[in-house]
């Protein structure tokens, strides 16, 4: 007859395994599964890192260049039964960071704060 610590070993063992996978987790696997799902049509070159933290370094979305970004995750909007990340956002001739909030059938930005140029502006609007 088995002990029950050892059942119980087992199961925190697989837990602790499938979190370690999970964690690891690349963001290329994630963007495969995300990409077919999209409203308009978006190109990632340099897509580095985790799901949790990682960087592309040029993004381009319906043939417009929108520059770089990175990403980290922020575990408290775990709290809000939200998915935080803090963003940076690099395109050309700017910079501009934010938070990101992922809910149940939402998405929220906060804290915008950063600098375009009007050329870039223009460029990222079509006009």
């Amino acid at each position: 007859m088995k002990a029950p610590g050892i059942k119980l070993t087992l199961w925190l063992s697989l837990a602790v395994y499938l979190l370690a996978l999970l964690w690891q987790l690349p963001a290329s696997v994630v963007w495969q599964r995300v990409a077919p799902s999209l409203p308009a049509e978006v190109e990632l070159t340099g897509l580095s890192g985790t799901l949790w933290r990682g960087q592309v370094a040029r993004m381009t979305v319906d043939r417009v260049d929108q520059g770089g970004l990175h990403w980290d995750w922020r575990p408290a909007g775990l709290l809000t039964g939200n998915i935080g990340l803090d963003l940076l956002w690099l395109p050309r001739n700017g910079q501009v960071a934010a938070k990101l909030l992922l809910g149940p059938g939402r998405i929220r930005l906060q804290d915008v704060r950063g600098e375009l140029d009007a050329a870039t502006m223009a460029e990222l609007n079509r006009a």
